[in-house]
């Protein structure tokens, strides 16, 4: 076999690699990329209690430049977290994370 039929059947089996659908199971094979996962789905959330905890602390009594400042840390701490987990495992993580999030949240028609 000469060098030129090795690196094409090489490409080849990275094309196959690379068709082949990724799970989470697949992604998030290590402790430390389960703890980044969990990091990354919870900065998904996040951003929704921004408001809840606003509207919550106005409710108790705290100032409205408290409520508002405590809601908007929510929202950025929660993009924080989603894009700095997607710094660490990658691209293709952060899609496959958003997709499977919209996925829960869509509505069924």
């Amino acid at each position: 076999m000469s060098t030129s039929e090795a690196v094409v059947n090489q490409e080849s089996a990275v094309n196959q690699e690379a068709q082949q659908e990724l799970t989470l199971k697949d992604i998030a094979n290590t402790p430390f990329k389960k703890l980044v996962m969990a990091l990354c789905i919870l900065g998904c959330v996040a951003p929704l209690w921004g408001p809840l905890v606003g509207v919550a602390m106005a409710a108790m009594g705290f100032s409205a430049a408290m409520s508002a400042s405590v809601a908007t840390a929510c929202v950025v701490g929660g993009e924080i977290m989603f894009f700095g987990g997607v710094l660490i495992l990658g691209k293709s993580v952060g899609i496959l994370i958003k997709q499977k999030m919209k996925a829960v949240f869509s509505r069924k028609k």
